[in-house]
């Protein structure tokens, strides 16, 4: 598959015990994006609308403001963040999870346990409805064993479509995609099956067209169900104004599900390649549609209409933030590669020397030197001394970083707040 696909954060309802838990450490600010179903490195975090931010005490999680004031005490097992100003939290041991809606007050305003429809798990609202999963009868909670089935409710509590599906995603763009008998398609809001399911996978919709996989290969469908991009290629993106990334070619080897060989592009809505299909792997874009791409091996970059900007000759390149580019030479990422950042011109304005590094955000770069990490601004010079053991960029103004963890990811670590000064807003604590 294409690398940048991997990258998605999944809400699958039916393991949100292992979901939610990788969302709490992986996204501070919440769990970010939305998935692609099986149905098929983002570093900086955006807050929810009311600026809430998790922390752990004692092992329980709760919620602080942007000053540092708890708003909601820790009491909660697990979290996922606030959309539509709800979320959704659990109480008890995770062998026996107990499901809750809350308010960004921290009030419970659906409670399954207490009244209206059962669920046992529940993935966040998105365009007034969130997916709910029911167990049989002798199951309380989400296990391996659990014959699960999916619904929706809306933001009272009233389940508005019936648990009816194997499995199924939130909604994007009016439609969410459901599961029956091992096959994807679509319903709509009223619970009216719009795509019949018959996929073997699929992806949210986006820009009004779906990536669907029907024997093998990809192609594109109206909300209609019409087939309007042809099924010929060995992976899909969602399309993102008016262009998606896709894979052709590729040969299966003796074992496992990947491919050898793919080679991947950019095409419009007309399935004209607007980026020829000549790269290894494709990385991440930025706001400009300045893309990253891997040639024989080498990383560079690429504008939107694929012309080369930035040669290729790295062993990993970012698209650029606030003006600068951030690309790794002498190894990959985490395994001695060394990081440093140029101009659009390819001209070096902080030397590669560091173990790792995030882009760009609000004029700090979170960057590791020696095994401890640290903040420097575009001149090279040390804001926030290396003393953390995990670092995100910033995002208004605040960061989160942790301590006592393995330096590799926050797991394990102390997570606290800090400001561009490097001030504590919350000190670590777990």
């Amino acid at each position: 598959m294409m690398a940048s696909l991997t990258s998605e954060c999944r809400m699958k309802v039916g393991w949100l015990a292992i979901i939610a838990f990788a969302c709490m450490f992986f996204f501070p600010f919440g769990c970010q994006g939305k998935g692609s179903s099986g149905a098929g490195g983002s570093t900086s975090y955006d807050k929810d609308d009311k600026g809430l931010l998790w922390i752990m005490v004692d092992g329980k999680y709760g919620f602080i403001d942007a000053n540092g004031t708890v708003v909601i005490k820790p009491q909660y097992t697990m979290y996922c963040y606030f959309t539509e100003g709800l979320a959704i939290v659990h109480t008890g041991e995770f062998s026996d999870l107990k499901v809750r809606i809350i308010d960004q007050s921290g009030k419970t305003v659906i409670d399954p346990a207490v009244a209206g429809p059962k669920f046992i798990g529940a993935g966040n609202f998105h365009e007034g409805l969130a997916c709910v999963v029911f167990a049989d009868k002798n199951e309380n909670h989400i296990s391996h064993s659990a014959k699960l089935k999916y619904g929706f409710i809306n933001t009272d509590g009233k389940l508005v479509i019936q648990a009816n599906y194997d499995q199924a995603e939130d909604f994007s763009e009016g439609l969410a995609a459901i599961k029956l008998s091992d096959k994807w398609g679509f319903i709509n809001k009223n619970g009216r099956v719009v795509v019949k399911p018959k996929y073997d996978s699929l992806r949210d919709f986006s820009d009004g067209l779906a990536a669907v996989r029907l024997e093998g290969l990809w192609g594109y469908i109206d909300k209609q169900g019409n087939t309007v991009i042809a099924h010929k290629y060995s992976a899909a993106r969602p399309f993102e104004n008016g262009k998606a990334e896709v894979g052709v070619g590729g040969r299966k080897p003796q074992a496992g599900n990947y491919l050898i060989g793919e080679k991947y592009g950019l095409i419009n809505k007309k399935g004209e390649f607007v980026i020829k299909p000549l790269y290894d792997l494709i990385g991440s874009k930025n706001s400009d549609g300045q893309l990253a791409v891997s040639l024989d091996g080498n990383w560079g970059l690429v504008d939107k209409t694929g012309k080369t900007v930035i040669a290729h000759k790295y062993s990993r390149a970012y698209p650029a933030t606030e003006g600068l580019i951030s690309v790794v030479i002498g190894g990959h990422p985490g395994s001695g590669g060394k990081f440093g950042f140029i101009d659009e011109k390819g001209n070096y304005v902080i030397e590669p020397k560091y173990e790792r590094a995030h882009p760009f955000h609000e004029g700090l770069a979170a960057v590791k030197l020696n095994g401890k990490w640290g903040f420097i601004d575009k001149s090279d010079k040390v804001v926030i001394s290396f003393q953390y053991t995990f670092a995100f960029s910033f995002s208004k103004g605040i960061a989160p970083v942790t301590v006592e963890s393995n330096g590799l990811t926050p797991f394990g670590g102390k997570q606290g707040y800090i400001d561009t000064s490097g001030n504590w807003i919350w000190k670590p604590t777990r």
